[in-house]
């Protein structure tokens, strides 16, 4: 009896961790989409959206929203000093306002100039708790709270 169960679990859980995908996005839009925010609107649940090495800004590449979807957005190399988010002081990194949980995450990437209000680079909101893992938030800033991460749970 223990061994089909554990043969019913193992049939249960290996299909969704084969199912998930990763896609490249490049700063000159020549990967797999031309923004993050493409490639986050066409991921499913449990794929990575990878950032090669450069600097990403404007539309597409700001203002980014998981729109409820545990999945992953980091940088390619690992390390946070080679993928940027440059917000050009016009707006912030990623918005979560639907829900995210811990499976929404961000890691290693530098997130810069946000001007998001509240929260600079990054605004959680809405029930939203994603995981934020080895970022670097530098020159950040907003005129009420949260210059770099706002969480209103």
């Amino acid at each position: 009896m223990k061994r089909w169960i554990a043969m019913a679990v193992a049939g249960w859980l290996l299909p969704a961790a084969a199912g998930a995908a990763t896609h490249l996005v490049r700063p000159d839009g020549s990967g797999d989409f031309p923004a993050i925010q493409a490639a986050i609107d066409a991921a499913a649940p449990g794929d990575s959206v990878l950032l090669a090495p450069g600097v990403f800004r404007g539309p597409g590449n700001v203002d980014l929203d998981f729109g409820g979807k545990a999945l992953t957005v980091c940088s390619q190399s690992g390390d946070p000093r080679d993928s940027i988010i440059d917000c050009e002081g016009a707006a912030r990194g990623f918005n979560f306002a639907s829900g995210e949980g811990r499976g929404a995450v961000v890691a290693d990437l530098t997130l810069t100039q946000g001007a998001g209000e509240p929260g600079g680079a990054v605004r959680c909101w809405r029930g939203s708790g994603p995981t934020l893992r080895n970022c670097i938030f530098a020159s950040n800033a907003s005129p009420l709270f949260g210059g770099a991460v706002c969480c209103v749970l």
